[in-house]
């Protein structure tokens, strides 16, 4: 080993008093896994070195190293699994949480006086195997969460196999001898930030709802000395007409992504509405520009849209209309977004090209726009700004309907696009008032002290609104809102009712550590399990990737209707099936199982099967392959020897049913 180092660390010799010795020692003395490696390559970057260790029986480990040997960043190429199920790990999350202490002491030791290891976050991935560890920086009492320690330890090996530090070395933290106290930080924030009374946007039975909201002004904190407001920088990215299309698709009519003429009378067809979009100036549709096909879609209010494409041997040219009245939605156009941007931003000439083209194709809107919010936006290395114009109605803001315009520096648009919801509105009578409003936000969400970096080299102690609760006040009823409208369920420590005694302590301590659990507060072990909570359970160990929620927090009903999808489109259940607060008899859970883990096929081949239980009789047909596999993997074992079919399925036997499974696939 000393002769390979001698090779790798010349030039570290000429950069640093450590020698190579000082180095090889100290890696060593962090990480004595690194010894007996077998051979080692090292590349300068920056003011640091990339080390490539192989060794002849274990995984190569990658390391980003300073000039003095200190390790920024750590990575062991675990091998891929060799397919997509999902495993139970071998640590617990308490082990885990160890290792990843004893880790961080030896490779970060310089810093350990900064790290809070008392509070810090662990979750567990089943896609890596790993639980996620993040230490937060934390000076002068104050967490600075910028900065901290990430470590990654591998569930079945027992080891980190991921770590890196973010830790900022040019930065000057403000001392807390004079900060205000927490209630005149409050006083503070209603003065000098507020809270605002405004429309909200949920969904309700397919159809969008406006509802009156109490909600912080902007995104401002409190400058914990002086009290006043620190903004931070807003920055806009030119995606806008993106992520307009992207809503629009989640309600694309059947058979219609491709469809190019008619799919309900009075629809513009695509040649139409082409040769109007070829007309609009602002597109610069030339001549080189080929149409593509057109596509249909529905926006939240049922009301058809029409996308076309047109394209050159470069560039593409997006605009989507309404597909009956050709009213301009949004566009992008390539070409002007990749256009030099020699000229400096003046704001007065983004101002007149995106009021010009409100009055010559949006005039009907004007008259609920509210003045222009210009800020920078992202388009690359080039110069643009985002113009803002948010809705009013009844004299309150409707943020979520908006007409936004991407603009290059020379008055070009690049982009725009609208949502505009053709709902009734709430008349804003029988809310609470704003004293009571702020009550209800300051006991129910609060201000939390922290570090932020207000520019330059200095981090300033600021309070700032409290990110673990949504800041939506619901203005009629006083509730806590979710961000999809929709009332947020409180944070509740996880409590298995009598579970040291009950037969499924293993299980349900096991998959608690994986984050698996039937939902939270009381639990009771022997209580029928709900659909949807059996749902979510699901979600987190079929192979494939599923939408992902706060397991923390609690799932959200927008959550939860899009796992639904998800297991509606892979045919884990029917609509017909969809009872979120039923119950589950104990055949249709192991047919639910078994068809979010891909075996479907397999368990419904006819005449293959036979059933050891001696209700097998009162098994449905279409269920029989099921619970024969079911039974010869090991995931069910029935009591007495019968299954139950029909029973419904407890808290405690759906944890069994999913420890089983995972415990199968280890």
């Amino acid at each position: 080993m000393k002769k390979l180092l001698i090779f790798v660390f010349i030039t570290l010799l000429s950069l640093t008093a450590y020698s190579k010795t000082d180095i090889e020692d100290k890696l060593i003395a962090q990480i004595p896994t690194l010894s007996g490696y077998e051979s080692l390559e090292c590349v300068q970057a920056g003011d640091g070195f990339v080390l490539s260790l192989t060794f002849e029986d274990k995984n190569p480990v990658r390391l980003n190293v300073r000039e003095d040997g200190t390790i920024t960043d750590y990575f062991e190429e675990m091998p891929p699994a060799a397919n997509n199920r999902k495993r139970l790990p071998s640590v617990s999350k308490a082990e885990a949480s160890e290792i990843a202490l004893q880790f961080v002491q030896a490779a970060a030791a310089d810093i350990m006086n900064q790290i809070n290891t008392q509070i810090y976050t662990n979750t567990y991935d089943f896609s890596s195997e790993c639980y996620n560890i993040r230490y937060a920086r934390n000076v002068n009492g104050i967490n600075y969460p910028a900065d901290g320690i990430n470590i990654s330890v591998h569930g079945r090996a027992g080891r980190v196999v991921r770590f890196y530090r973010i830790w900022s070395s040019d930065i000057d933290f403000v001392p807390v001898d004079e900060i205000i106290s927490h209630s005149n930080a409050e006083q503070k924030f209603k003065e000098n930030i507020g809270l605002t009374l405004r429309y909200g946007r949920k969904t309700e039975n397919s159809r969008v709802v406006a509802y009156p909201m109490y909600v912080p002004s902007n995104t401002d904190s409190i400058d914990a000395v002086s009290g006043n407001a620190i903004s931070p920088v807003p920055v806009r990215s030119a995606e806008g007409y993106h992520e307009m299309l992207a809503l629009f698709k989640k309600n694309i009519p059947s058979g219609a992504p491709e469809l190019e003429g008619e799919i309900e009378e009075g629809l513009v067809s695509g040649r139409d509405a082409r040769l109007y979009a070829s007309k609009i100036r602002e597109l610069k549709i030339g001549g080189n520009y080929t149409p593509q096909q057109a596509k249909y879609y529905k926006n939240p209010s049922g009301e058809y849209l029409i996308t076309l494409d047109f394209s050159n041997l470069i560039h593409r040219i997006s605009v989507t209309l309404n597909a009956r009245t050709l009213d301009i939605i949004g566009f992008l156009n390539e070409e002007t977004a990749e256009k030099p941007s020699g000229n400096p931003i003046d704001k007065e000439i983004i101002k007149k090209s995106a009021n010009n083209f409100l009055l010559n194709y949006k005039t009907e809107y004007m008259d609920q726009l509210a003045p222009p919010i210009i800020t920078a936006a992202e388009n690359g290395d080039k110069k643009a700004c985002a113009v803002t114009y948010e809705r009013i109605v009844n004299s309150l803001p409707y943020k979520s309907n908006y007409i936004r315009f991407f603009i290059n520096s020379q008055g070009d648009i690049i982009s725009m696009s609208s949502l505009w919801d053709n709902i009734d509105f709430d008349s804003g009578e029988d809310i609470i008032n704003p004293d009571m409003a702020y009550d209800i936000f300051f006991k129910s969400v609060g201000l939390r002290l922290v570090y932020m970096r207000t520019g330059g080299s200095k981090a300033e102690p600021v309070y700032t609104v409290n990110p673990q609760i949504p800041a939506v006040i619901d203005a009629k009823t006083g509730l806590i809102l979710s961000y999809d409208g929709k009332p947020a369920k409180p944070g509740a420590s996880l409590n298995y009712v009598g579970l040291d005694e009950h037969y499924a302590r293993q299980p349900a301590t096991v998959l608690a550590d994986c984050d698996i659990f039937v939902s939270q507060g009381n639990v009771v072990l022997d209580d029928a399990i709900l659909q949807k909570n059996f749902i979510a359970m699901l979600s987190c160990i079929v192979p494939e990737e599923m939408p992902v929620y706060n397991k923390q927090s609690g799932i959200t009903d927008e959550e939860l209707e899009m796992i639904y999808s998800v297991f509606l489109t892979k045919g884990v259940l029917e609509s017909s099936e969809i009872m979120p607060d039923g119950f589950v008899p104990r055949a249709e859970a192991v047919k639910y199982l078994l068809r979010a883990v891909g075996y479907k096929n397999v368990a419904e081949l006819e005449g293959i099967f036979k059933i050891p239980f001696m209700d097998a009789h009162k098994i449905p047909p279409s269920h029989y392959g099921y619970i024969a596999l079911a039974r010869g993997m090991g995931l069910i074992s029935g009591s007495g020897g019968y299954f139950y079919p029909s029973q419904n399925l407890t808290n405690a036997d759906a944890l069994i049913l999913i420890y089983n499974y995972l415990r199968y696939n280890n």
